[in-house]
């Protein structure tokens, strides 16, 4: 049989029991937020390095990304959660656990690449210890997936014998957990919101009332196409605003406490509908999540990355100090990569 466990947000747990600040996050938890995402930076500054050394023959930039990725992972659970991230994601999977060596990895393309064994391109990311599962390079095509995942832990609710282990079938070789609460992410960038598949997944998370986040990463370009040429109005929330059974959010991405708050209420959002009384058609009510994080900055907009990186360690400076004497706390540096 599998098993079936019932559990809180890690991090939102620690929160609730240490009585935290800034949005439930506590110094140490920003100093880490800002390793996590100084990290990411870091790494992408070496991987342009690689490749203009010809080391590596291709490379996806997440820069101006890190805040909200960051966020959503501390607010969710690895190994637990499914992710389904697009290739910008690089903060998500070091936050979910994943490390710089496998991603330099999956860089040189080395047959030790735990995404692939070198097989995908570079930052196409696939861990199976952190539920994280790999994509296609046709952008959009996560996002069909990610519906298909988040109904299964419904299916299983319904029908839990479904996962037993059957001799000749192929389930006899697969071992399967399930929660009841599981909750599914899936990021896009904003030229996917364009793409037939976003809006089939749209439609059918809110006929289903999935256990689902959409992240839309909007840095203004899709690929090299402005906002405005790509999205009509330039503004995908006020385009699928009239979607029912949503919860919808638009933050400002380049801030990982207010990403941290939207992602927190977006998961116990999802998780509240464990327990409640199926419709007529037999599903359990719950509600898809869709956000829109809004200043990610393009990674070709280099000094506006830069400042918003640097503005955020600032911040950090000013608020994490001693009640005692008012200095900066001696654990804060730069990380090294």
């Amino acid at each position: 049989m599998p098993t079936r466990n019932q559990g809180k947000s890690g991090a939102v747990a620690e929160a609730n029991k240490t009585g935290k600040t800034y949005e439930g996050l506590s110094r140490q938890q920003l100093i880490d937020a800002y390793r996590l995402m100084y990290t990411s930076r870091r790494l992408d500054d070496r991987e342009i390095l690689l490749k203009r050394q010809q080391k590596i023959f291709f490379q996806i930039s997440g820069a101006g990304h890190e805040a909200v990725l960051v966020a959503a992972a501390m607010a969710m659970k690895p190994g637990y959660d499914w992710f389904f991230p697009y290739y910008r994601d690089r903060a998500l999977c070091l936050a979910l656990g994943a490390t710089p060596y496998e991603m330099l990895l999956q860089g040189v393309g080395a047959a030790d690449d735990p995404s692939s064994g070198g097989r995908q391109m570079p930052s196409h990311w696939g861990f199976k210890r952190l539920n994280v599962v790999t994509q296609s390079s046709c952008t959009g095509t996560q996002v069909l997936h990610a519906v298909g995942c988040a109904e299964v832990s419904r299916h299983l609710i319904a029908h839990p014998r479904a996962a037993e282990k059957v001799a000749g079938d192929y389930r006899e070789f697969k071992d399967v957990t399930f929660y009841g609460d599981e909750v599914t992410y899936v990021s896009v960038g904003d030229g996917t919101t364009s793409e037939g598949e976003f809006w089939e997944a749209m439609n059918a998370a809110a006929n289903l009332r999935l256990p689902l986040i959409f992240l839309v990463e909007d840095n203004g370009y899709a690929i090299s196409v402005p906002v405005e040429v790509n999205t009509a109005g330039g503004n995908i929330s006020r385009l699928v605003s009239g979607f029912p059974n949503f919860h919808f959010e638009e933050i400002d991405g380049t801030d990982p406490v207010v990403s941290y708050a939207a992602f927190t209420r977006a998961v116990a959002h999802c998780r509240a509908g464990v327990g409640t009384v199926p419709t007529s058609s037999g599903r359990v009510m719950r509600r898809a999540i869709l956000f829109r994080a809004r200043r990610c900055f393009s990674s070709a907009k280099v000094f506006s990355t830069r400042r918003a990186l640097t503005s955020w360690r600032r911040k950090l400076i000013s608020n994490c100090r001693r009640p005692q004497t008012g200095r900066s706390r001696p654990c804060f540096r730069n990380p090294r990569v």
